[in-house]
């Protein structure tokens, strides 16, 4: 059966979430969501949904705006002794220090010094990155994440070279490289990468991709795209995220793998723009240091504004839209929905 993905479709996706993103954000520039025992999240929500924003193709003005606004609010919002946390009562973490980066990056704007010594700190000598410093007594929090490696490193990797100047001296390609080896003893043998702080190993699997994408490292596309095919994404979310791991691992211009993909998740999108959100994220118990083969590993929770699960999806079809060579104002691709 054939199945067509209208370019501009896909766009007006794109632009309905893109309205309930900034519906959201609040005057001072900044997003909340989340609900875990800390409270809700603002920093760390804050950086990965500018960032997603911000990574997207052609955007009017009012989307820079917003994410330069975000950026802003992170800038002012860095702990004294560098980083960003969960939000303003948890201390630095390596993911949110990793993803604003990010936007700064985006934007121009340079980390400072502290902020870079914050998050090369958390370098393990296994060449990982830890969500957490070691020594703080959290247990498995403390030891390298691949999913967080991935992020820190992409984050390290995208700072301006004219930014970069000014920082401490470290031996950036160095730090790199390490994370880079660590990537790669981690990955699964059918070419996935397990997540610490995820139900799914599409999330660390995304990030590890993105990072070896953006590296120019080779990556074996046949065992990945096979181990894709067989892993069920089972809400938005995941969908979102198996959908950027096509589009890092394949030249895949007619989306023959992406199309399905694409489809459902313009078939689910909520009136409001968003996508509905599911327990996802995994609050890993602190003795447990593989909870990728552990049953009951962590409570799991949902995004209860649907903020970090739509900006996820944003970020996937605006990867498909970038990376697509169909003229946007013009027809559509033609695909089998077979992927064949």
């Amino acid at each position: 059966m054939a199945l067509s993905i209208g370019v501009l479709a896909v766009q007006e996706s794109l632009n309905a979430c893109r309205r309930f993103l900034l519906r959201h954000q609040c005057r001072d520039g900044s997003w909340s969501d989340w609900d875990l025992p800390p409270g809700p999240s603002d920093s760390w929500t804050t950086a990965y949904v500018g960032y997603q924003l911000a990574a997207a193709p052609s955007e009017p003005v009012s989307v820079p705006s917003a994410a330069a606004r975000a950026a802003a609010w992170l800038s002012q919002r860095e702990f004294a002794s560098g980083g960003w946390g969960y939000n303003d009562r948890v201390g630095p973490d390596a993911d949110s220090t990793a993803h604003a980066l990010l936007l700064l990056s985006s934007q121009q704007m340079g980390p400072s010094a502290a902020g870079y010594e914050c998050l090369v700190g958390f370098q393990q000598s296994d060449g990982g990155f830890s969500t957490y410093l070691g020594d703080q007594g959290l247990g498995s929090w403390g030891v390298s994440h691949p999913d967080v490696t991935a992020v820190a490193a992409r984050a390290i990797l995208s700072i301006p070279q004219a930014a970069a100047a000014g920082l401490p001296v470290r031996d950036r390609a160095a730090v790199i490289e390490r994370a880079l080896n660590y990537i790669a003893r981690h990955r699964n043998p059918e070419g996935t990468w397990d997540s610490f702080w995820w139900s799914s190993p599409l999330y660390a699997t995304a990030a590890a991709l993105s990072l070896l994408r953006a590296t120019g490292s080779p990556v074996a596309a046949e065992p990945t795209c096979s181990s894709l095919s067989r892993i069920h994404a089972e809400n938005p979310f995941e969908r979102g995220l198996c959908l950027d791991c096509y589009l890092h691992v394949l030249s895949d211009p007619r989306g023959r793998r992406s199309a399905p993909l694409v489809k459902a998740l313009i078939s689910e999108q909520l009136p409001d723009g968003s996508w509905s959100s599911l327990p996802i994220l995994r609050l890993t118990n602190r003795d447990c240091f593989d909870p990728a083969r552990h049953d009951g590993a962590g409570p799991l929770f949902a995004d209860p504004k649907r903020l970090f699960t739509s900006a996820t999806v944003f970020g996937a079809l605006s990867g498909f839209v970038r990376r697509s060579r169909v003229p946007r104002r013009l027809g559509a691709a033609r695909v089998s929905a077979s992927g064949e």
